[in-house]
């Protein structure tokens, strides 16, 4: 990872650098021996003549990491100390940050006054990799160019090699936990206000007991109940939780508090 963090380290200086020049109201072409040793080579200024290009980002954020996105939006401001001034063309490189810093896609000159959400049209981006951009504009008559850098990331993304990216394991739940099936309402008959029964309005109890021989044995034990309107449902004196939705199964645990021998549920 210390290539990364010296890589976006060294974006970070070239964007101070950037900024005190427009500060300071100097051609950055005189700062171009000092950023040598941060920004790419190149074999133009980064401004001149108070023409810049400034404020680049990446799907609207500046070196966004993890994108899961094919064609990445570049966006940019201009600054000139002249007024009436545009931009008449652009040009984008996207090259992989590291390793053979293969050079993915080169726009070429593009006549266009486009500065916002600029597709990124070149080869197909890898997931997890590091990518290096390169912007150069020129002002409205050609005659004055401006250059900037930023990068990006990528995060997991499936390809035509690998379907499923994610290789990862949960590491808060044990593996020989058992997964219980979320209840299913429609298969739950209700125990009152049938057409042959009827319970008067307020408050009805339901109990029931059931004997456990050994609770160490027990992998899961849930409660998944419904009442209409509401409900609280208790194991052994100990309250486990509420409902207020009939139309839908609560679930409760109630391994912690069963023992051995007789248990009683009540709702």
């Amino acid at each position: 990872m210390s290539k990364e963090r010296n890589f976006r380290r060294r974006f970070w200086r070239s964007t101070a650098i950037l900024a005190l020049a427009s500060t300071l109201g100097v051609s950055a072409a005189t700062l171009v021996s000092v950023a040598a040793d941060v920004l790419p080579t190149s074999s133009y200024p980064i401004s001149s003549n108070g023409f810049s290009v400034s404020d680049f980002k990446v799907e609207g954020l500046v070196a966004p990491e993890g994108l899961d996105v094919a064609r990445p939006r570049f966006s940019w401001k201009l600054f000139s100390q002249d007024l009436n001034e545009s931009q008449s063309a652009y040009q984008l490189k996207v090259a992989k940050a590291f390793g053979d810093r293969e050079l993915v896609w080169d726009s070429g000159r593009v006549e266009s006054d486009a500065q916002l959400f600029v597709a990124y049209d070149g080869k197909s981006l890898e997931p997890a990799t590091e990518y290096s951009v390169e912007l150069v504009v020129w002002n409205k008559d050609g005659s004055r160019k401006s250059q900037i850098f930023g990068c990006f990331s990528t995060g997991l993304f499936a390809t035509a090699d690998d379907s499923k990216p994610w290789k990862g394991k949960w590491i808060g739940l044990s593996s020989s936990a058992p997964e219980i099936e979320p209840a299913d309402i429609k298969k739950s008959n209700w125990i009152a206000f049938q057409d042959t029964f009827s319970l008067p309005s307020g408050f009805s109890t339901y109990r029931f007991s059931f004997d456990v021989a050994d609770k160490a044995e027990i992998a899961a034990a849930v409660a998944n109940f419904s009442a209409d309107n509401s409900s609280y449902i208790y194991l052994n004196g100990e309250e486990l939780g509420g409902s207020d939705e009939y139309r839908f199964a609560a679930t409760r645990d109630m391994k912690s508090l069963l023992r051995d021998g007789k248990n009683v549920l009540v709702i």
